[in-house]
């Protein structure tokens, strides 16, 4: 095979150099052979270009074994982790950032380069669902919530407390963001899962925190909801009032029927407010 040289390398001619070759292994290593003795000789487009075809020939030989540890044929000096890896890093190599991200999910150890690739991307559910791939709560401190990601970052913590060892510490994480978020209520949630998890595994006073921390957020909700069924019904009741003396003709102190007007329609506008929260808050969710 006749060897390109770096002042004259023409992608088609490679293309067809590479037509030639049955072998995928082969074909990447004279792919890899031109790459690494030109370096940056290669014109930027073509050598973006080589290193695209040389991941997806990777790619396309791993996609068979995608549930083995050893590659077969050309590739059998390769577990398929490691052949991922390649391929993912000559797909950044190449400035395609999401086929990267994808083979960096698909090894042992670098699926936390993923989520780093997905946030960058803006690509937030995919980078929670990398999170939990990676399985562990660095990449979701790291690249999401220190980025200001906060609710992706609870629930991917959520996920990663799932059917997982450490599931009372992800609960417990995911529920304190809840709480800083605001959503009470499924802070709540993950308290409960927290507490249950540590009491499963002895850990009785964590146990016993978080279904206290449970507990209060609970007090809290009881204690919203009898305020606002107490301003619902007294913004119902002073509306009515005020807006009945305008019918009847009866005068309230010195107040104009413009000014007990104007005070009936704010209280029944406030109590009907608070009737809709109410009446919001006490019904039924859903368990997910």
């Amino acid at each position: 095979m006749k060897k390109e040289s770096a002042k004259r390398i023409n992608l088609q001619e490679v293309k067809r150099n590479l037509r030639k070759i049955k072998s995928p292994g082969q074909r990447f290593a004279h792919i890899r052979t031109i790459l690494e003795r030109n370096g940056g000789e290669i014109p930027e487009g073509v050598r973006r270009n080589l290193y695209s075809m040389g991941a997806a020939i990777i790619d396309s030989e791993c996609k068979g074994y995608a549930s083995q540890d050893q590659l077969h044929g050309d590739f059998n000096f390769m577990a398929v982790p490691d052949a991922r890896l390649l391929a993912a890093e000559y797909w950044e190599k190449a400035k395609v950032p999401r086929k990267a991200a994808e083979d960096y999910l698909l090894t042992w150890d670098k699926a936390d380069k993923a989520v780093e690739i997905f946030v960058q991307l803006g690509e937030l559910g995919r980078a929670k669902r990398a999170c939990v791939v990676a399985g562990s709560s660095t990449p979701v401190k790291k690249f999401l919530l220190e980025r200001g990601h906060s609710i992706e970052a609870a629930e991917a913590f959520e996920e990663l407390a799932r059917d997982r060892p450490l599931q009372g510490e992800y609960a417990s994480m995911a529920a304190d963001l809840w709480v800083k978020i605001g959503n009470d209520e499924r802070a709540i949630r993950d308290y409960d899962m927290a507490s249950e998890s540590f009491y499963k595994s002895s850990s009785t006073a964590l146990g016993d925190r978080y279904r206290l921390k449970a507990q209060s957020l609970r007090g809290k909700a009881k204690g919203l909801e009898k305020a606002t069924a107490t301003a619902s019904i007294v913004g119902i009741l002073g509306g009515i009032f005020f807006l009945s003396t305008n019918i009847t003709g009866n005068a309230i102190a010195d107040m104009t029927t413009k000014t007990t007007s104007f005070l009936g329609a704010g209280l029944l506008i406030v109590g009907l407010v608070a009737g809709f929260f109410w009446l919001k808050g006490r019904k039924p969710k859903r368990k997910k």
